[in-house]
């Protein structure tokens, strides 16, 4: 017994012994500034959202909020036609799946982005030159669609799977995202894009689906969207991170084009509707 009462003190002693509490020295974090802008011939005048980013390890921050900047020069330029559009502060509510109120960088009137267009976007703040640039594609339009479907008896709705067929654009890189039948985009993730890569000027091909569409005879509009390559990388990350979840999760690095921050600066189009005509 006295064997063993020495041997469980010993063994406390030495666990005793390797505890020792200590802080971690994190690096300094200079925050970046971050750029969201899209611009979308015929969506209205570009609206860009600007904040600082902030450090991971940044426990002593408790309010969650975005840092917004609301004392940059923003200018974009037109570079097809030389038109440039000084951007003023403004706020407003969107469709967005984080919050309903935002500030944002927009223009008071003009001619708005059109398609096939370069453009350049100039930011100072506090002395710091942030530049991108983009084009806005050209639009597709859709040759055909097929698709197969699968009815639900309890909930008395139809399944759908749809395949649009197109012909890509040649000459340029471009990539493609499906946008599923009497639905729009609005803010809402983007989860599926494709490229012409190894393909250019070809027929292609891109898949959306429909659930709990109403039973035929029904007509629906069916839309896609060109898309610069900056934005389908950037969205397809943020997607990614979207999809991550706990302490284990790989970190996703974000494609950014912002020479000078982080973020994304770019365009899509709309192609015209295609009508879906499902007799039976």
């Amino acid at each position: 017994m006295r064997v063993a009462g020495i041997f469980i003190f010993l063994s406390c002693l030495l666990l005793a012994s390797c505890q020792q509490n200590i802080t971690l020295e994190l690096p300094k974090y200079n925050p970046q500034v971050c750029v969201y802008c899209i611009l979308v011939p015929g969506g209205g005048y570009p609206k860009m959202f600007l904040n600082l980013s902030q450090s991971y390890y940044n426990y002593g921050d408790t309010s969650g909020g975005v840092r917004v900047i609301k004392n940059a020069t923003v200018t974009i330029t037109d570079q097809t036609t030389n038109l440039v559009d000084k951007l003023f502060l403004d706020s407003g509510y969107l469709n967005s799946p984080d919050t309903n109120m935002a500030w944002f960088y927009t223009v008071r009137n003009g001619p708005g982005t059109q398609a096939g267009h370069h453009y350049i976007a100039n930011i100072n703040y506090n002395g710091q030159i942030i530049t991108a640039e983009t084009t806005i594609p050209q639009a597709v339009k859709i040759d055909t669609v097929t698709y197969e479907r699968n009815f639900n008896p309890s909930s008395g709705w139809w399944n759908y799977t749809f395949h649009y067929l197109f012909h890509d654009i040649s000459g340029e890189p471009n990539y493609y995202t499906a946008l599923q039948p009497n639905s729009y985009t609005g803010n809402n993730f983007y989860t599926n894009f494709i490229s012409d890569a190894g393909q250019d000027g070809q027929q292609l091909e891109i898949t959306t689906t429909a659930n709990a569409v109403a039973s035929p005879p029904i007509t629906l509009n069916a839309q896609m969207e060109t898309v610069t390559e900056a934005m389908a990388k950037y969205e397809a990350d943020v997607w990614t991170q979207h999809q991550s979840h706990g302490p284990l999760s790989a970190p996703v690095v974000i494609e950014s084009n912002i020479n000078g921050g982080l973020g994304v600066f770019g365009a899509y189009v709309n192609s015209p509707t295609y009508l879906i005509k499902i007799i039976k």
